[in-house]
């Protein structure tokens, strides 16, 4: 049996859907309507993440669940309340200059949280069960700058 309460992908998925409840309460820089839509498909979400998490059932039958496929119409959905396919190019459009970097840290975050919640199917599948490292995506890019911060003894990274 396969113990999806425990599972780290559902999880993170599980926290990936808090983060973007955060984001969407905190009012700033996304409009009314845009995040009322996307209150009401993470609702949803939270709603399917939990009968997936206390569901038990085998990886192959939960990957192909009506459970997973409404968490990956959710993701569709709040993509689709954000504004479609060019959200962020929108978000940036509308910030103030001086707001730029904090805009686009959450646009980051939100492309972070919605890439978890689509692609938890594929996740599941991924590696044995157990493994935190399939919980998320590793990405390789190239390092163009780096700096000490000048805290970075006393700094705590979650």
């Amino acid at each position: 049996m396969f113990d999806t309460a425990n599972d780290f992908r559902i999880i993170s998925a599980e926290k990936a859907i808090e983060l973007l409840r955060k984001i969407f309460t905190s009012g700033k820089y996304i409009q009314r309507q845009e995040r009322i839509k996307a209150m009401e498909a993470l609702e949803r979400a939270q709603k399917a993440i939990m009968t997936i998490k206390y569901s038990y059932m085998n990886k192959k039958d939960l990957v192909k669940s009506e459970y997973i496929k409404e968490l990956k119409e959710c993701a569709k959905q709040i993509l689709s309340a954000l504004g479609g396919e060019s959200w962020a190019e929108n978000l940036l459009e509308r910030a103030q200059k001086g707001d730029h970097e904090t805009v686009r840290e959450m646009i980051a975050r939100i492309r972070f949280c919605l890439n978890i919640l689509y692609n938890l199917d594929w996740r599941l599948l991924a590696g044995k069960d157990g493994e935190i490292a399939h919980a998320v995506d590793i990405r390789v890019g190239k390092v163009l700058s780096t700096s000490k911060h000048p805290n970075a003894d006393n700094l705590l990274v979650r």
